[in-house]
């Protein structure tokens, strides 16, 4: 350094461009690279080339260094923290060849400005998963041994960027809170997960692009904290509160509030929302409730909806089929709110049902989930199964049932229906003397009769399942529409 100086310095004639200069080769020749070299613990000296471990208390980084997770590191039992020092720090988990997980195990705190990038396929988890996988995070009074964690931007940062990559996964067990500007970038595939609440506030300034996210909890903005959507969507589990003033902007993207949205009356001038897009992009907001001194007159918004009959599950399907001797449930859902767990039940008649098994539920989750159930033992002949849906709070719902056929009496009987406005007619195949039923979806039995060849009955108007029994023996059943 004394030698580079002494060269440059019959340039300088002025005091402050020597100054600067000072500052510039410094920075220069005190930046660092940290690249990790296998699997294992961050602290270990092995899990980095060179075996030089860059310091998770953030205290002996320098500016303009660089964190590259190539590998699968774990920050055990501590934090992370960029430190007050360390200016434009770039930071990589993963490299968009090789996949790479970095778990902290604790807090992970930002204090000035960072770049980091998870890269394709790669994971960064804050804080350790629950054993029981439907622990409350909403719930402020959990008593028990779990240590929720804490994302933090803080400080006077310059505009530190979060960038999610193709298929990535940023996740945080626990709360996310910024105080200042921050730029999240959710590029198509890419998951950005809060489990907690997201906290807002001294005009901090949070910026969505790409696919967006889900935050568990409550998302609280304060001190004229703005939230801005460019293209995708965002989804809370919880409340969106607004303290003293804050502003939403939503450009051609969703907010999807399964709470209510609402400002302290009386505090700041409320909320102020800006919606833009386009028809190919339009923006919209959904929410359970909205307070009225939010956003003023609402009627001033065509694309502003106010559902407070959320459903607990978005169900994409629910099917039964038979494999060997066994009967296979299958369901996926597409999003869930408080949904505490589900129950298969099974009836011979649609009237009289027995539970087959249940599953513990995801609570809340805006990420499609599959589930799947075996019924090892099913009955004989034709059955149905059904889905039942309960909540942490018990309200349930029940959903249309699925009919099978197992067993010697698995032989599938051919017949018709004739559909005409006033009468349906039940084309049998032989002399032989039938008894039937018709059931609507929710196992009310409309109509009971027997005899062969065509056998009618009054139009139901509506879906039905139509079961035919031979001597007494349940042969076979269809649903009609």
């Amino acid at each position: 350094m004394e030698h580079v100086l002494r060269v440059f310095y019959p340039f300088f004639k002025n005091t402050v461009c020597f100054a600067a200069f000072l500052v510039f080769i410094t920075t220069s020749l005190t930046a660092q690279t940290f690249i990790t070299e296998k699997n294992g613990r961050w602290t270990s000296v092995g899990s980095w080339k060179d075996n030089t471990i860059p310091d998770h208390t953030g205290d002996d980084l320098n500016n303009n260094s660089t964190i590259k997770v190539f590998h699968d590191i774990q920050l055990e039992d501590d934090s992370f923290r960029t430190g007050q020092g360390a200016n434009n720090l770039s930071f990589y988990v993963g490299n968009g060849t090789d996949v790479a997980i970095l778990k902290v195990d604790r807090n992970f705190t930002i204090s000035n400005t960072i770049n980091l990038v998870i890269e394709k396929g790669s994971t960064l988890q804050v804080g350790k998963e629950p054993e029981e996988s439907l622990y409350d995070f909403c719930d402020e009074e959990n008593d028990d041994d779990y240590q929720q964690v804490l994302f933090k931007v803080e400080g006077s940062n310059q505009n530190p960027t979060l960038h999610i990559k193709e298929n990535a996964r940023f996740i945080v067990y626990g709360d996310f809170e910024v105080e200042n500007k921050f730029n999240i970038k959710v590029d198509e595939g890419g998951e950005f997960i809060v489990k907690g609440s997201f906290d807002a506030g001294n005009s901090a300034e949070v910026n969505f692009s790409g696919a967006g996210g889900e935050v568990g909890c409550d998302m609280n903005f304060d001190n004229g904290a703005e939230l801005t959507l460019n293209v995708g969507s965002l989804w809370v589990g919880g409340d969106m509160n607004f303290g003293n003033s804050g502003d939403i902007y939503l450009s051609g993207s969703e907010l999807v509030v399964n709470g209510g949205i609402c400002s302290s009356e009386g505090q700041g001038s409320g909320a102020v929302i800006n919606l833009t897009g386009d028809d190919n992009n339009p923006s919209s907001i959904s929410a359970g409730s909205i307070c009225e001194h939010t956003f003023g007159d609402l009627d001033e918004y065509d694309n502003i909806d106010i559902d407070d009959n959320f459903l607990p599950i978005d169900l994409l399907s629910f099917d039964a089929k038979v494999k060997s001797s066994n009967v296979i449930l299958n369901w996926i859902t597409a999003s869930e709110v408080n949904n505490d767990y589900f129950t298969i039940e099974r009836s011979r008649d649609l009237t009289n049902w027995e539970v087959v098994g249940m599953i513990k539920g995801s609570g809340t989750t805006s990420i499609a989930t599959e589930y799947s159930l075996t019924d090892f033992s099913p009955l004989k002949g034709v059955s149905y199964y059904r889905l039942k849906q309960t909540d942490f709070d018990g309200s349930f719902e029940y959903f249309a049932p699925k009919a099978v056929t197992t067993g010697e009496s698995a032989g599938e009987l051919d017949f018709k229906v004739l559909k005409n406005p006033d009468s349906w007619t039940i084309a049998l195949p032989d002399e032989q003397t039938y008894q039937v039923e018709v059931y609507t979806l929710s196992g009310y039995k409309i109509f009971t009769g027997s005899g062969s060849h065509n056998l009618s009955f009054p139009n139901p108007k509506q879906t039905v399942v139509i079961r035919i029994m031979d001597h007494n023996h349940y042969n076979t059943s269809r649903v009609v529409m």
